[in-house]
């Protein structure tokens, strides 16, 4: 492909031959399932390609399994070859994808086969908020029910035998169906409609909770929408939407921080792409798309439309070629809502790893959400402290996180370069129900680490409370150990340890301390495997998580840490494939000793973008060793330190990024870069004044700053 034209002899055929002898049934779909391979679903042709049935009811190809009509394919989505473990390949199965169906077709087995007795499967759709391939497949009936049956291999939904739950022709009640089918996980008569379509999942947190867990299907005979609950059950007498036409394929698409239900309405004169908004308190409402294509996912600027389903104008939000979002948005000081204090985990506790415990699950999908429990109470808590780590995506992507059921913001929370691990702090509100939601702009896996929460404070609180002091480094191990850089190596199991004191030291007294806030600077060096450091209390065991990861030949990657002190003031860094480490204070958590008061309480505010150099918006393009200061506009003047996110992009040179206030720039790093043109990400508790903060780089670059929160002074 040479810019947007196709090579004519690039063309690979997959599959070729299947027959359409009626000119009918030979409706079907074809999809990427989560395993990496294709899926196609095929209808019976109407009248048997064999010739030794019939047409209609009395055609048994969706039964013999040595033609490709109606069932469902699975094969290699750059060959058409079977999938190596597709149910038949152990059985004598033989490549069927070009040979055709006529007569004197081989009665062999097909390998591509995964699933059979399908009389006409319109469309599948896969299910989005599942951890491997699960989908469902739409079948339009003969003459008394629609079905829709859950994909399986080896699986035989009993077309020509079974019409929906029933023997074919009869209706409900049925008896259960014989042992060699399957029976629809939903059918209906033509009471309700005439014929199933379109279906797809709805996405977990992106619609009002009832929608978790449900599928949305469509009849084109009665013009309807259903939506099938997590449960399973299906109110036909209340149809989600109505008065639709014939409904020929639909898909959620993500725009202005919500996720809309788009599909397309099948009539030969009035052909259309429509959409349905996400419902809020009122029944769904219908329109037609804006006239502009939905959001890229690739497009560098900003791009505002006016909705059709809403008086007010929205801006979307598209992210760059370096895969750094944009946005003009401008956005007022929200009223100070009640502080929150910060209440630690017993111990970094791990509440989502999409590998699963075996490492062989399968990632997030592209442009998909993900919601995760964190097990806190949501009416109390507000917000929760996380790890994130972003893995190995299939090309560069970002991570956002956000209270689930809330709008989508238009902020990232990591950046990673396509097969990288990268992992960032990030201060997450969270629902009623202690959910957040997660969406991935590549196919990755992701590694959410609870660190702790932050709660309602009744007032004035002891312990909790975020004290800033001046930035500065505490250590760096690639110099000796002096009393000003003071660290000691422990060769302990099953890491070695870095042993920094903390307490009674750069501004942190030796009372009244529970946890202190460091931004950890992981260095490879010769290492050439990937490796991680966990930050935890002096002489605590390796908590099985991770806070800052390297992935191995000159790799350098700090993040922030809010880690507990030990009994002896001091905190331990547990390296596995890393030389080196260097760690820099920005503050401490107070506990229940200090003394009571409401300086230091956490102030939660909607993620919004303060600065982007390349639009520019707050900042222009930093200059080499030129600091300049950014105004915040979501940071009142009497802030002690602003939580921000810091993205490197488009760098010229190696080097570091340092975020301070005052005159002269410490000695602190909060994101560096090993090359040019990389794209890094930095969470960061920042000390402020007059509610501004500078920004000091080593090379040449663009910054774009997100804004969660603030603490109060």
């Amino acid at each position: 492909m040479t810019g947007d034209v196709i090579a004519p002899g690039s063309e690979t055929v997959l599959l070729d031959n299947i027959s359409s002898l009626d000119g009918i049934h030979n409706a079907g779909d074809l999809d990427v399932g989560r395993d990496g391979y294709l899926y196609v679903s095929v209808g019976d042709a109407g009248t048997d390609p064999r010739g030794d049935s019939g047409p209609n009811e009395a055609n048994d190809a969706a039964q013999d399994l040595s033609i490709l009509n109606g069932k469902i394919l699975r094969v290699d989505r750059a060959t058409g070859e079977a999938a190596p473990d597709n149910p038949l390949v152990d059985s004598g199965a033989v490549s069927c994808r070009v040979r055709g169906a006529t007569p004197s077709t081989p009665t062999t087995p097909c390998a591509e086969i995964y699933a059979w007795g399908l009389r006409n499967p319109f469309r599948f759709a896969f299910d989005p908020n599942a951890q491997q391939t699960r989908f469902f497949v739409n079948d339009v009936g003969q003459s008394t029910r629609e079905e829709v049956n859950e994909g399986g291999a080896g699986a035989n939904y009993g077309w020509n035998v079974r019409e929906g739950r029933c023997a074919q022709g009869l209706s409900p009640p049925c008896p259960p169906a014989p042992a060699a089918f399957s029976d629809p996980i939903l059918d209906y008569g033509r009471n309700v409609g005439r014929f199933v379509t379109a279906g797809a999942f709805v996405p977990n947190g992106v619609w009002p909770k009832e929608f978790d867990g449900g599928y949305l299907f469509a009849d084109g005979g009665s013009g309807s929408i259903f939506v099938r609950r997590s449960d399973g059950t299906v109110d036909f007498g209340a149809p989600f939407a109505t008065g639709l036409g014939i409904v020929a394929d639909m898909t959620f698409v993500p725009e202005n921080g919500r996720w809309s239900l788009y599909y397309t309405v099948a009539v030969s004169t009035t052909s259309s792409v429509r959409r349905i908004t996400p419902p809020v308190t009122s029944p769904p409402t219908t329109s037609p798309p804006p006239r502009t294509q939905p959001p890229s996912t690739t497009l560098p600027a900003a791009t505002t439309t006016s909705s059709t389903t809403t008086s007010t104008t929205t801006t979307t939000t598209a992210p760059s070629t370096t895969a750094v979002e944009v946005t003009t948005t401008t956005v007022a000081p929200p009223p100070a809502p009640p502080g929150l204090r910060y209440v630690a985990s017993a111990a970094p506790r791990r509440i989502l790893d999409t590998r699963g415990a075996s490492g062989t699950d399968l990632p997030i999908p592209a442009g998909t959400t993900r919601v995760v429990s964190t097990g806190v109470d949501g009416s109390t808590t507000r917000a929760v402290l996380v790890n994130l780590a972003y893995v190995a995506p299939r090309t560069d992507g970002y991570l956002r996180a956000w209270a689930a059921d809330a709008p989508m913001p238009g902020t990232a929370n990591v950046h990673a370069r396509a097969g990288e691990i990268v992992s960032n702090l990030a201060l997450v509100p969270v629902d009623a129900d202690g959910e957040l939601e997660l969406y991935t702009l590549a196919t990755a896996h992701v590694v959410v680490d609870l660190l702790g929460r932050f709660e309602a404070a009744p007032g004035a609180v002891r312990g909790g409370r975020f004290v800033t002091v001046d930035a500065q480094r505490l250590a760096d191990t690639r110099e000796g150990a002096t009393p000003a850089n003071s660290y000691g190596r422990l060769p302990t199991a099953p890491y070695e340890r870095v042993r920094v004191p903390v307490t009674g030291r750069a501004g942190v007294p030796q009372e009244g301390v529970s946890a202190v806030v460091l931004v950890v600077t992981a260095l490879s060096g010769s290492r050439a495997r990937d490796g991680f450091a966990t930050a935890t209390a002096g002489g605590a065991a390796w908590p099985g998580t991770a806070s800052v990861n390297v992935n191995g030949a000159g790799d350098i990657r700090p993040n922030t840490v809010v880690v507990p002190v030990g009994p002896g003031g001091d905190v331990d860094l547990h390296l596995h494939e890393i030389d080196d480490v260097v760690v820099d204070i920005a503050g401490y958590i107070t506990d229940e000793s200090a003394p009571a008061a409401t300086s230091g309480l956490l102030v939660v505010v909607p993620a919004a973008r303060e600065a982007d150099s390349r639009i520019p918006l707050g900042l222009d393009r930093l200059q080499p060793r030129i600091p300049q200061t950014l105004a915040l506009r979501t940071v009142p003047a009497d802030a002690a330190a602003v939580v921000q996110n810091v993205a490197i992009v488009g760098n010229d040179a190696p080097g570091f990024v340092t975020p301070f206030v005052g005159a002269s720039v410490p000695l602190f790093a909060a994101g560096n870069v090993t090359a040019r043109d990389q794209v890094r990400s930095v969470f960061t508790f920042t000390r402020v004044a007059g509610g501004s903060v500078s920004f000091y780089a080593l090379m040449g670059t663009d910054l774009v700053v997100d804004v969660s929160g603030y603490f109060r002074s």
